[in-house]
């Protein structure tokens, strides 16, 4: 939308890579209030938030979850 308009030009990008630091249990609870989840049925939303949290206590036993995230910034700048 933005470069349909012609008021903006690239500027370039900037990658920004960065640890979140969530328990398991709060991942979970944000699992659940997504939309996309809860529009499943009952029956099948349960068991894939049952999955994921066997997948979770696999991976973290411990219960706190460390993930890397890399986030791309796309710079823009007015044009003259």
């Amino acid at each position: 939308l933005v470069a349909s308009q012609g008021l903006m030009e690239p500027a370039g990008t900037m990658l920004v890579q960065w640890t979140r630091e969530v328990s398991a249990a709060d991942w979970m609870t944000e699992d659940r209030s997504k939309s996309y989840v809860i529009e499943i049925d009952t029956g099948a939303r349960e068991a894939v938030l049952r999955e994921i949290a066997a997948i979770i206590s696999a991976e973290f036993p411990d219960g706190q979850m460390s993930v890397r995230y890399v986030t791309t910034l796309l710079l823009a700048r007015k044009r003259a």
